[in-house]
C-alpha cells in the first residue's frame, strides 16, 4: 500500500546519521519540533548542532525565549544552539541564506535535517 511507505506504523528506536542538524524557526522550536529525536541522536552520540534562526521576539521577550533554549540544551546534552537572529516572521528565502546554510552543512558534515516547520 501507497500509504504504509508515507505514513510509518512502527516504533523507530533509532534514526542513523553522523551529523545532525535541527533547523528551527524560532527559540523552543526545537525542543518540541523535535526534543525526542534530539534526545535519541545524543544517547546514540551523534553530533547535533541547533540552528534557530530568529530571535523569536514575535512570541515573546526574544531575551528569556533565547535562555530558555539554552536551558533545554543543557537537558538535551547536545551543547549550544547557534542563534542567527534574524527578525521574527521576516526571514526569507535569499540566496545569502542558502550559502550560509550550505556552508554550514558541509563544515559539519551534515547527513540529516530536521526542520520542525514548514515554514
Amino acid at each position: 500500500m501507497l500509504e504504509q511507505t508515507i505514513f510509518p506504523y512502527h516504533c523507530v528506536s533509532q534514526i542513523r546519521a553522523k551529523s545532525v542538524l535541527v533547523l528551527a524557526p524560532h527559540p523552543d522550536d526545537e525542543v518540541f519540533g523535535c526534543g525526542g529525536a534530539i534526545a535519541q541522536h545524543v544517547a546514540s552520540a551523534t553530533p547535533v548542532h541547533v540552528i534557530i534562526l530568529s530571535n523569536g521576539q514575535a512570541g515573546g521577550k526574544a531575551d528569556i525565549r533565547q535562555t530558555e533554549s539554552l536551558a533545554a540544551a543543557q537537558v538535551l546534552g547536545y551543547g549550544k544552539p547557534i542563534f542567527w537572529d534574524g527578525i521574527d516572521r521576516e526571514i526569507l528565502y535569499s540566496e545569502s541564506l542558502v550559502i550560509r546554510l550550505i556552508q554550514f552543512i558541509e563544515e559539519n558534515q551534515i547527513d540529516l535535517i530536521y526542520c520542525p516547520s514548514e515554514f
